[in-house]
């Protein structure tokens, strides 16, 4: 049953409601995965014959809560991912394959046209991407369970100890996590790759897992800053302000934030 018009508005104000609603920031996996869920309801409640209409769907309603929260990089990001893959699954139902093209940048990916001409099944589109919507998802989900299992073995009682000093200890063990995770680097970030990064002076993690990419390729690394902060930033990162952000975007590949 389709959804009206008037359920997703509901939608779209409900899920701007709950960020605003909140005094501080959730991580950014809870906004991610708040944002794909949304998302995952337009696909579903939409009417589309074909990816021309559904990836300009997509980016009515992106828009709308990205505009919302401007400030907000995940929600845009989130967007853009999911539009990658109503275009990938477009083509994999017209050619059979997978595209290769992990280095376009996130404007192309939003922007991008070549693929809107394609005749593939509304229906079969929807059925594709909801399942590839869900796939990610349920990684998240498994991201957020694992997290979460890692801190329930804390426990005050056990540590026989304040709560500042159990803050002292979870601090300890997320520090002995920091060099598994900067190893990792090499792995998930390419040569060709351009970065922006959010929040980068808040997440000392975040920076030795850059500094650790960096290690053995030059990469190009954009920080966002506001006006109002004093630039601490590291050497080898380029600052920008968030007001500059939508016209660096044509040449990022990826984005980072804590």
């Amino acid at each position: 049953m389709e959804a009206s018009a008037t359920d997703l508005s509901d939608l779209q104000k409900s899920f701007v409601a709950v960020f605003r609603g909140k005094s501080c920031r959730d991580s950014s996996l809870k906004i991610a995965l708040e944002t794909i869920n949304f998302l995952k309801k337009v696909v579903i409640h939409e009417k589309y014959d074909t990816i021309s209409d559904l990836l300009s769907l997509l980016s009515i309603h992106g828009h709308i809560i990205a505009c919302a929260e401007p400030s907000e990089l995940v929600i845009r990001n989130a967007v853009l991912m999911v539009t990658k893959l109503a275009r990938d699954e477009n083509t994999r139902l017209l050619v059979g394959t997978e595209p290769l093209s992990p280095y376009d940048s996130l404007n192309k990916l939003w922007m991008d046209s070549e693929k809107r001409s394609g005749a593939a099944n509304g229906k079969k589109l929807k059925k594709g991407l909801i399942l590839a919507v869900k796939e990610v998802l349920w990684f998240l989900y498994l991201r957020v369970k694992s997290i979460r299992k890692y801190f329930s073995h804390f426990n005050l009682s056990d540590f026989n100890c304040s709560g500042l000093s159990f803050k002292v200890k979870v601090a300890a063990e997320m520090e002995s996590c920091r060099d598994s995770i900067a190893a990792q680097a090499n792995d998930l970030i390419q040569p060709q790759d351009i970065l922006i990064v959010n929040s980068l002076n808040q997440s000392s993690t975040l920076a030795a897992f850059l500094a650790s990419a960096r290690s053995n390729k030059k990469l190009r690394i954009l920080s966002v800053t506001h006006s109002c902060e004093f630039d601490s930033s590291p050497d080898f990162v380029s600052p920008i302000l968030l007001s500059d952000v939508g016209t660096k975007m044509c040449e990022v590949t990826k984005v980072l934030s804590v």
